[in-house]
């Protein structure tokens, strides 16, 4: 056999479906990247709606059910305050629930 210098055609083909099979697989590695953000971008948008409207339940004094607290301190002692429960959830089907409590 003589002495070649080079490559053959087999060998570029088998090079170029590496780098095929390694781009797909990187493309999809940075789509599903893409995807979570978006969800969770929109996933803080509701949230923060949710947080909008129990804000503006605070401001209004007239809304909450009223309620107490027990809060017990070290030394058996206890404190309770009275106050109103605030609840806001999201209708928009994302299970987002916030609960406080606010004192008088």
């Amino acid at each position: 056999m003589k002495n070649r210098k080079g490559i053959t055609l087999i060998e570029v083909i088998i090079s170029i479906a590496i780098i095929g099979i390694l781009g797909i697989a990187s493309l999809n590695i940075f789509d599903t990247g893409l995807k979570n953000i978006s969800r969770a971008g929109l996933r803080t948008e509701i949230i923060l709606e949710v947080k909008k409207e129990v804000d503006n339940q605070i401001m209004d004094e007239t809304t909450g059910t009223e309620n107490e607290a027990t809060v017990i301190l070290p030394g058996n002692s206890t404190v309770i305050f009275n106050g109103r429960l605030i609840e806001a959830t999201n209708i928009d089907g994302v299970d987002v629930e916030i609960i406080t409590f606010v004192v008088n």
